[in-house]
């Protein structure tokens, strides 16, 4: 009807340029008729696929309560632009589902024809409706669409993405517009590739692509077959893989604010290894060659609830895997996710995370996981599995391939890792770093560099069992380097470690490292670092291992507070002790929640050459040790100008009779110039009248 219309008026439109014409309402009921003529309220069409058949761009479809055994593209009539699909029930009520769309003998596995219940196209929109039954998804998404207070359910495909499977790629038309799947319920679906709930690819080819995963509720869904299907899976709640195909495209992602819980992703027969019970992300698809961003989390609402996800190969709950080419700058940043309860049936109970940099000259990627809560996560492997990886809480395996240092960040930090469990190695994580020159073996070497970065992290209450040879209660670290041009830097900075147990090696931190010759001969470096951390009440060493510190292989073990460890602080072949590289062992007087009490021991005991810029004022001029050291939440610093362990009149007397004075000053006195600026001011009072009462008479501990 509409297009007759545009075609009888194509003429004076083309002389005179009116107004757009208005939106136009159409309207959908199972009472209705179909009709040249329906779409009123008062005669509503009967099927969905004709009323949408009658509209234009920018119209949209009211669906009124009742099921609807079809299966429908959402696309203009008229052609292309976009329309919006709503159930009425949610467009007045906010009540999603009353409203379904069936793809029972329509589009389900068991017609003719099977695929999705419903295909939207780019710019358009579907909103509000139970889905259900659909033979290729769900919903299938083409372009920048919307999905969203949707019911979608009970739906299954023998590719990617049961519930949801969106790509945008080449059906993007406006670079200003973005896709969103938001605020649905998908749950018990299946697919038997990647993505149970939700499968995105977000390819972009000239048109810039921008996803984003919003505030669903994704929960029993399967990916994957544990049968003969010849492929791994991915993912059983969400799978998200980037694409570039040239230097200037860009692909961003976020998947925020979701819960995901109880889904699983199975392995096939044969020995392949699934990843992601929960959430799987890649980078890199195919051609991989410009700007990918991926970020899975974020702060307040946009924290991912994680939990109860299974993976029958590694990741329980949230898989990650970068693999830039060369020039091109992917990020994956994993942040402030509660992580809890999954299950990595080969390891990476929690997270796990692959970083591959295979002949890198240019770039800049980088992986970050930041202020994740990774809690009682379960690692079930079997020491006799060969493919066992360990991690009850993480996993990471990061490998560099003839690729130099600075091409590839990797930062993990302010991480909670506590309460997981593991028989193999690595309780609470395993952290598995290689570099090789030579990858070949043909002698035609170049740098190869990982450096890890593993600062602020907690790592408490982690179980590697009370039997059998499981060690790295709380870290398991392996460094492998091969060949003269191949460095692995493991830095460990600001952490506590604290009551994990495993009944061999080092409960607390255990290094291995491996300095191999490649096949012209030159061996690779290690380093590894402790600093700056505390490291109490493990069973084993609190640092040990079978590391061997010398040649191409140092360790620094310095600036830690270790103490109460069952069977020693450190490892002998360490050859570290409390009293050397400013290490000690004192009672580092933690609460409940780890945080250092006013007077702990280990506040400004790291360090002295760190600047304590990122401590909160007054801050003592020194860092702290322990995972709130050196950051905006470290402890403060008695501001006692006296010295007495009083906060207390004494001290307002000592900033009055040198306020104003500078260094320099005969009047200066430095124990009054608490933020150490020179200057004895007002802000040096403000410390002391907020600590004025608070007292620190005695140490919290001693060295034993």
């Amino acid at each position: 009807m509409k297009s007759a219309r545009l075609a009888a008026g194509a003429f004076a439109l083309a002389l005179v340029a009116g107004p757009a014409a208005a939106a136009t309402n159409w309207y959908v009921a199972t009472t209705g008729t179909d009709s040249p003529t329906c779409g009123t309220t008062t005669s509503p069409c009967k099927t969905i696929q004709h009323a949408i058949d009658l509209t234009d761009d920018g119209d949209t479809v009211i669906v009124a309560t009742g099921t609807y055994a079809e299966c429908i593209v959402v696309v203009p009539g008229t052609g292309p632009g976009a329309i919006t699909l709503v159930a009425a029930g949610y467009q007045t009520g906010s009540t999603p589902g009353l409203a379904v769309l069936d793809g029972t003998g329509v589009c389900d596995v068991a017609s003719a024809a099977p695929g999705p219940v419903v295909t939207v196209n780019d710019l358009s929109t579907v909103s509000g409706f139970g889905i259900i039954n659909g033979g290729r998804s769900g919903v299938r998404g083409l372009g920048a669409v919307t999905i969203s207070f949707n019911i979608i359910s009970g739906n299954t495909t023998d590719g990617n993405g049961g519930g949801v499977s969106l790509t945008t790629g080449s059906f993007l038309t406006d670079p200003t517009k973005s896709a969103l799947i938001g605020s649905n319920s998908i749950h018990d679906n299946t697919a038997q590739g990647d993505g149970g709930g939700v499968f995105v690819d977000a390819s972009a080819a000239g048109v810039a692509s921008v996803a984003t995963v919003d505030t669903n509720g994704v929960f029993g869904n399967t990916a994957g077959s544990a049968g003969g299907f010849a492929f791994t899976a991915h993912g059983g709640g969400i799978a998200v893989i980037t694409d570039t195909a040239s230097d200037t495209d860009t692909s961003t992602v976020a998947v925020t604010g979701n819960s995901v819980h109880d889904n699983t992703v199975k392995s096939p027969t044969g020995g392949a290894i699934s990843t992601g019970g929960g959430i799987f992300v890649r980078t890199a698809g195919i051609n991989g060659l410009g700007t990918e961003s991926v970020t899975v989390g974020g702060t307040g609402t946009a924290v991912n609830a994680v939990r109860l996800n299974t993976s029958e190969g590694i990741g329980g709950g949230i898989s990650v895997v970068m693999a830039p080419r060369d020039g091109a700058a992917d990020t994956i940043t994993v942040v402030g996710n509660d992580v809890s309860v999954n299950t990595g049936r080969l390891g990476g109970g929690g997270i796990h995370a692959q970083t591959i940099a295979s002949d890198l000259s240019t770039g800049t990627s980088a992986l970050h996981l930041d202020a994740n809560m990774i809690i009682g996560n379960f690692a079930q492997s079997r020491p006799a599995d060969p493919a066992a990886v360990g991690g009850g809480g993480l996993y990471l395996d990061a490998s560099s391939f003839r690729s130099a240092s600075g091409l590839l960040a990797l930062d993990l930090t302010k991480n909670q890792i506590r309460g997981n469990h593991t028989i193999v190695f690595g309780a609470g994580a395993t952290l598995s770093l290689f570099a090789n020159d030579d990858p070949q073996d043909d002698g035609a070497t170049a740098p190869s560099a990982v450096a890890l970065t593993f600062e602020n992290n907690l790592i408490a209450t982690n179980d590697g069992g009370t039997a059998g040879t499981a060690f790295g209660g709380g870290v398991a670290v392996f460094a492998r380097s091969r060949g003269a041009q191949s460095t692995v830097t493991a830095t460990q900075r600001f952490l506590t470690v604290e009551a994990n147990v495993a009944p061999a090696g080092a409960g607390g931190i255990d290094w291995s490292a491996l300095s191999e010759a490649d096949s012209i001969g030159g061996v690779g470096a290690i380093a590894l670092e402790l600093s700056n951390s505390i490291v109490q009440g493990n069973d084993g060493f609190g640092v040990g291992g079978s590391v061997v510190p010398g040649g191409a292989i140092t360790t620094t073990v310095a600036y830690n507070d270790a103490l109460g460890n069952v069977a020693g602080d450190y490892a002998p072949g360490l050859g570290a002790s409390s009293g050397t590289n400013g290490n000690i062992s004192v009672d580092p007087g933690l609460d409940t929640l780890y945080v250092p009490l006013l007077c702990s021991l280990t506040i400004d005991a790291g360090d002295p050459a760190l600047s304590p810029a990122n401590e909160p004022e007054p801050n003592g001029n020194r860092v702290n040790i322990g995972h709130l050291g050196n950051s905006i939440d470290a402890a403060r610093t008695l501001p006692d100008v006296n010295g007495d362990g009083v906060v207390d009149g004494l001290d307002v007397m000592g900033i009055a009779v040198s306020f104003n004075a500078a260094s320099g000053d005969p009047r200066y006195f430095a124990a009054a110039d608490r933020d150490f600026s020179g200057l004895i001011d007002g802000d040096d009072l403000a410390y002391v009248a907020a600590f004025f009462a608070q007292s620190c008479t005695a140490p919290t501990g001693s060295t034993p």
